[in-house]
């Protein structure tokens, strides 16, 4: 059910992405060991770079280092990699096109870098789906929300840069139509995401 504020009601998904990212930043807050709050501190600008579309802000030389490495691998289909910052900035591009978040994240680091499990939640149009072979889309004009566990490992360096993502969908995706106070945007995401950036990002 989405819950309302004064007289606007708020996707149930953007409110568990708010409270996910809010997690987030305690745990960066409250973290006393200097190199895991150093690792925490960029995961959080990591995750508002991301979600507001600044992927070049997170691809900086202070939070990644030169030759990243990712490795996607969604549920049924084959490991993706991608070496070195050209790939990654174009992974990045192509993500950056899509309504995407995470909610109900479990966060846990140590020094090595960090691990998480959450739900991985996407809304895409019918048409698209469909395109994907998602024969259980019925309406290619509506819009459909996914949802997947997934789990993600991120190393970091002796100074606390982003070595890479391997990033794991654990299970196919559950599909369904969402009730229309549900529906995020793009730009819903945004604005969702802009008071969790770096101050003088803002």
């Amino acid at each position: 059910m989405a819950k309302t504020k004064g007289s606007h009601t708020v996707s149930r998904y953007l409110r568990k992405f708010v409270q996910y990212m809010q997690a987030a930043r305690n745990a960066a807050d409250h973290e006393t060991r200097p190199r895991r709050q150093a690792i925490l501190e960029n995961y959080c600008q990591h995750a508002a770079f991301e979600f507001t579309g600044r992927d070049r802000d997170i691809l900086h030389p202070l939070r990644t280092v030169a030759e990243p490495l990712y490795r996607v691998k969604h549920h049924g289909s084959e490991l993706t990699v991608y070496r070195g910052m050209a790939a990654v900035q174009a992974y990045y591009a192509a993500v950056n096109r899509e309504v995407i978040m995470l909610n109900d994240e479990q966060l846990m680091v140590n020094d090595w870098g960090l691990s998480s499990y959450s739900t991985l939640v996407r809304f895409v149009a019918g048409a698209q789906l469909l395109s994907e072979g998602n024969d259980e889309v019925l309406d290619a004009d509506a819009i459909y929300v996914q949802t997947s566990p997934l789990a993600m490992f991120w190393p970091y360096d002796a100074d606390a840069r982003l070595l890479g993502e391997d990033v794991f969908e654990l299970d196919r995706a559950h599909i369904e139509k969402p009730a229309a106070e549900d529906i995020v945007t793009l730009a819903m995401r945004i604005a969702a995401t802009q008071p969790f950036l770096p101050p003088v990002a803002r």
